[in-house]
């Protein structure tokens, strides 16, 4: 033991110093370099409107701007239709971090929308719209009404316990995202709900006596379209029940959820005469019907059926495929519920399917010279954003270069001369089509220094006589990139593809009011012909090798199929007449084939037909189908989309109509179309010559690093918000942090009594802000404690503060007696267990911090205060050697971790995932600490506790999603030893979230809990995880369903010692031959079940037989059920 110290230097007076200290240096750390959640560059702004709050960062004003118009709109139809009115303003938040089109909405602790403004382009299954905010918005603000909204007893519930009294919470998925996609129908032009992809997805699992179950509604199997079941499958069971009987009585439905006493009590019966069970079974038997009578209809038009050979691709979706530059080999996008996506080939006959390269690769395109592949693929660029640039892939040895770093850049196609390529670029709401050189030796990207806009200035556009610069965006095989368009319109640009002559560039573009046609440009954007303007979707344009025939898809008749245009004449004909859908054409070098992706019940695969024009439909487009005066839009055009199951279209979201969205989208300030405006006096940019003679300003060789997604520097958005619109400030996070809006009760079991308590808390609605406040009250120990804490989550790093104090129990105390003095007291070392328990009171205050390093790292660091002492007087005669130590045990707490998740929806374990992580509490009388003896002493501490801990899950290859899992804990305990060890193994228990577990305790299946504790560890286990059988399936509208079950063999050993027990290593080889033999192993199996509960809450329980032949395991071994996985 060390030397005792009197007084209170150490216990108060250094703590206070290096607390403030330390303090300091966080603020000084904490400098705004990146954000937790959203990237801290972002300057705030909030407009008010009457019943929003919109949040929104600089080169957002003119969205925003937008939105409020929006918003209001929207909140007036649909509150009066779903009858009911939020409290409060509800808050939307506008970010760009991602170019997948989506938005959230949530309730608790207020009503909040977070909207991502990237557009659905033609591949997606949003991509039917009308005005993408407005749907995005219709969408997300359905989901606030329907699930806010509360009556009757759980009204007065929800005044006593705020916001966490929220019935349309515990509705099932199918429900909430079914409905709010059904209002995304009924009250816009578009919507899923009437798309003829949704048509496809039911038509072929009807067809194929695959339509769901209702328990299956939410689409937690793996069967397709999975995760897609519960918006397409939702919103048509809507459309079905509202045309069986109204649409208000779906309304009448969730009032009375609303309104009901027991959560999960769905009142189907009241409201629509059946139950939805009932209403389920009646839908599939008529969707049945329907789509047979439609197939048959489909096979007697025309020439029939179309004949196809279907290609044995890998089991899955297949998608995006490609000849190879010979022919005689196809290249595709291989995804499925068993493992990862990857870049495939397959030989022509279906024979020698392999594997080019793991992972998600979109679009891809050919070199010119046939060497490599270009694609898209979501790129690590920082942690804030999760944007797409281009790969260049080589085929014959699967590696990968990347070309831009976050460009944004996606859906490429290469230029036959092989020295620049075409990509449609994104930014905000808005797409273009740019123009990538690939002959500069870096990553680089146009950028000039004079335009007339900011927004216009990160779009890159070029214009002559602009002095630009390169400005460096990668560190590999580089691309200089420069616009070709610069609309400002809305439009969207999709699948842009060269003709093999590389004069044409035919583009798949979405235009205000919602239209998606194939457009014929030049090199320099200019437009030369329009395919046809009506509301039916064309996209995926291809040519032939010639360059005689362009080939699309298109919906125009209610199924994907696929249609050519024959240059020469305009001759328009329908290549196919499918059941399911055809997409993505790509017709063979030497003209002869014609390869494209079908659509299935299991998804897409890939099918082949030849290239025989003579075979082909001739086909006139309708009135509506063809160009207006100038190329505009026709006046049959403007007609709404086709109805759906007897459901008109309603008005567009301004004004009457398609004609009323194209005239307010001119009228936008700035609006522009297609081609950029070349300079006053001077002509557009000729963009197919080189660079230099592209721009004939003059281009500065300076190659600066540049951040592309550096959202620009702060900026006054008064100028692009109308003051009518609302007001207008600054951010203000108190606003939504405070006051708290819910109040729970939570309690647990304990040895001897009961721990209950109340909790609140509050976080402000861009999470810069956190915190939290409880009040608990132990009636064994009958003490009253409480916590607070409070996190700082705007910066890195990210910083907090908590305080917490408790009771710990350490049981019966103690006594220095020779014997004992009542019956069934316990004998230990001339001591003996009384009837009182020994109650520890625990005092902690902390102040921590954590930092991310790079995209997969973290550190963080925490200096906490800690006291702990007996709670109540102890008894004279207690024995001192056996009592926890009490005193400060502050000090510093460093962590360090590293970590890769995987999991595929057939998974029953983490999959080529894995973790490493380090941790050391270091505790010392420099830092605060310090023990008190019994007489009231103070001596010094002085102890460091290092833990490291590693986990690896590597996916088996000879069977799916067998998976072997390895874990191994390794912990050392240096300095002063105090009769609490740090380590504690024992017990089935593994990651059980519903058990409270002591610090540094870990799991060793057949021994009994916490039997076996030092101050050091060594621990080992591997387990062979392999799926026994898939069951998804539910019990009706219950709120439970069965995922899987999954066998498990275990083995594992471990330690726990302390620093005399291998003093025997010191001494002589079998001194370290004994110590190892005290090493307890075990073995065991386990049957491991997944499933659902509660229509969304993820569960996993085990039940196994474990045997440990150690000392100390337990006779026989043992039988446990535990919930969580074992590591």
């Amino acid at each position: 033991m060390g030397h005792a110290t009197r007084g209170s230097g150490i216990g108060t007076t250094v703590p206070v110093a290096l607390l403030l200290i330390l303090s300091l240096l966080l603020c000084v750390a904490s400098s705004p370099a990146e954000a937790a959640r959203w990237d801290p560059r972002y300057r705030w702004h909030t407009l008010d409107t009457p019943h929003f709050s919109i949040h929104f960062h600089q080169g957002e004003a003119e969205v925003a701007a937008e939105m409020a118009i929006v918003a209001e709109e929207v909140h007036a139809l649909l509150a009066p239709k779903l009858q009911w009115k939020p409290f409060g303003r509800t808050q939307v938040v506008l970010v760009d971090p991602t170019d997948a089109p989506n938005g959230y909405a949530s309730t608790v602790p207020y009503n909040a929308i977070v909207l991502y403004l990237t557009p659905p382009d033609s591949q997606s299954s949003l991509a039917n719209y009308e005005h993408w905010l407005w749907a995005l918005f219709v969408h997300e603000y359905t989901h606030v009404l329907q699930i806010d909204m509360v009556g009757g007893i759980p009204q007065v519930l929800r005044w006593i316990f705020g916001r966490l009294i929220v019935p349309g919470a515990v509705l099932p998925s199918w429900l909430t995202e079914g409905y709010a996609t059904y209002i995304e129908t009924t009250l816009t032009a578009g919507g899923r709900g009437r798309s003829t992809m949704t048509d496809a997805v039911l038509r072929t699992a009807a067809l194929d006596g695959v339509l769901p179950r209702v328990d299956q509604a939410d689409g937690f199997g793996q069967r397709w379209p999975r995760g897609q079941v519960r918006y397409l499958y939702g919103a048509r069971f809507h459309l079905h029940v509202a045309q069986k009987t109204s649409d208000a009585a779906w309304v009448d439905f969730y009032q009375r959820h609303a309104r009901g006493i027991i959560p999960l009590l769905l009142p189907a019966k009241k409201a629509f005469g059946a139950t939805l069970a009932q209403l389920w079974k009646e839908w599939r038997s008529e969707l049945s019907d329907r789509y047979l009578d439609e197939a048959e209809r489909i096979a007697a038009e025309g020439a029939g059926v179309t004949p196809t050979r279907v290609l044995p691709s890998r089991e899955g979706v297949s998608k995006y495929p490609l000849y190879s530059p010979d022919g005689q080999s196809v290249f595709y996008v291989h995804s499925s519920a068993r493992e990862r996506s990857s870049l495939r080939k397959l030989h022509r006959d279906g024979s020698r399917d392999s594997r080019i390269r793991k992972g998600a690769v979109a679009d891809p395109t050919w070199s010119a010279d046939g060497r490599y592949l270009y694609g898209a693929a979501v790129g690590s660029t920082n942690r804030y954003v999760s944007y797409r640039d281009l790969y260049r892939y080589d085929v014959e040895t699967g590696k990968r270069k990347r070309l831009t770093r976050g460009a944004r850049l996606t859906q490429p196609t290469a230029h036959p001369s092989g020295d620049w390529l075409v990509a449609v670029k994104t930014h905000r709401s808005q797409t273009q089509l740019v123009r990538v050189e690939l002959s500069a030796s870096d990553v680089v990207e146009d950028e000039p220094e004079s335009v007339p806009s900011q927004d216009d200035a990160r779009e890159t556009q070029v214009t002559q006589g602009t002095e630009a610069e390169e400005v460096v965006l990668g560190h590999e095989e580089g691309a200089l990139i420069s616009a070709i368009t610069a609309a400002r319109d809305g439009s969207q640009f999709s699948s842009p593809r060269f003709d093999p002559q590389g004069h044409r560039l035919a583009v798949s573009i979405w235009k205000p009011g919602g239209f998606r046609d194939i457009h014929v440009l030049d090199t320099q954007g200019q437009q030369l012909r329009v395919l046809s303007w009506d509301r039916a979707s064309d996209a995926d344009p291809a040519w032939s090798p010639d360059g005689q025939w362009l080939l699309w898809s298109s919906d125009r008749d209610g199924v994907w199929n696929l249609y050519a245009y024959r240059w020469a004449d305009g001759a328009v004909f329908r290549v196919t007449r499918v059941i399911g859908g055809a997409r993505n054409p790509h017709i063979a070098p030497n003209g002869k084939h014609i390869l494209f992706q079908s659509y299935t019940s299991s998804g897409w695969r890939l099918e082949e037909m030849p290239f025989d024009p003579k075979r082909w439909e001739p086909t006139a487009l309708a009135a509506r189908s063809l160009p207006g005066p100038g190329y505009g839009p026709s006046a049959q055009a403007m007609s709404p989309l086709s109805a759906v199951e007897g459901l008109p279209g309603p008005a567009a979201p301004y004004g009457e109509g398609a004609a009323a969205a194209v005239k307010r989208a001119q009228q936008r300030d700035g609006y522009r179309t297609l081609a950029p405006r070349a300079a006053e006096g001077s002509e557009a940019v000729a963009v197919e010559a080189a660079p230099q003679e592209a721009n004939t300003g003059k281009v500065k060789k300076t190659k600066r690093k540049r951040d592309l997604t550096d959202p620009g520097p702060r900026e006054d958005p008064t100028q692009d918000i109308p003051a009518k619109l609302g007001k207008l400030a600054r951010y203000n996070p108190l606003r939504t942090l405070f006051p708290p809006r819910y109040l729970a009760l939570y309690g647990a079991a304990t040895d001897t009594g009961w721990l209950g308590g109340v909790t609140t808390g509050g976080a402000d609605v861009l999470s810069q802000h956190a915190w939290a406040a409880s009040l608990h009250y132990r009636t064994d120990s009958r003490f009253l404690g409480w916590s607070a804490s409070y996190t700082l989550n705007a910066f890195q790093p990210v910083l907090s503060i908590n305080y917490s104090n408790l009771a710990l129990d350490y049981g019966p105390i103690w006594l220095n007696s020779p014997a004992p003095k009542t019956p069934g007291g316990t004998r230990f070392a001339g001591a003996y267990r009384g009837e009182d328990r020994y109650f520890e009171r625990r005092d902690r205050l902390s102040l921590g911090a954590s930092i991310p390093i790079g995209l997969s790292h973290s550190l963080t660091i925490r200096y906490k205060l800690e006291f702990r002492r007996p709670l109540r007087p102890l008894p004279s005669d207690v024995q001192p050697d056996l009592l926890p130590a009490q005193g400060s045990f502050s000090g510093v707490v460093l962590g360090w971790r590293v970590g890769r998740s995987g999991r595929y929806a057939a998974s029953i374990s983490p999959e080529n995932a894995g973790s490493l992580s380090v941790r050391a509490s270091v505790e010392s009388s420099y830092l605060g600490a310090y023990r008190t003896e019994q007489d009231g002493s103070k001596t010094s501490l002085h102890r460091a506790i290092i833990t490291a801990r590693g986990e690896r899950f590597i996916t088996l290859p000879w069977a799916h999603n067998h998976v072997l899992a390895m874990r191994f804990v390794l912990g050392a305990t240096v300095g002063t030893t105090i009769p609490q060890r740090s380590y504690r193994i024992g017990g089935p228990y593994g990651e059980n979230p519903y058990v409270s577990l002591p610090d540094r305790y870990f799991a060793l299946r057949g021994y009994p809990t916490s039997s076996m504790r030092g101050d050091h560890l060594y621990l080992g286990s591997v387990e062979y995880r392999m799926p026994l059988f898939y069951l998804e399936r539910g019990l009706w509208t219950a709120p439970v369903f069965l995922r899987s079950v999954a066998l498990g063999v275990f083995a594992e050993a471990a330690q726990a010692f302390n620093t005399l027990d291998y003093s025997g290593y010191q001494a002589s080889p079998s001194g370290f031959v004994a110590f190892w033999a005290a090493t307890r192993p075990s073995f065991g199996v386990e049957l491991i079940g997944d499933a659902i509960i509660g229509w969304g809450g993820g569960i996993q329980g085990r039940v196994g037989y474990g045997i440990g032949v150690g000392e100390g395991a337990l006779p026989g071994g043992t039988v446990y059920a535990q919930l969580g996985a074992s590591f």
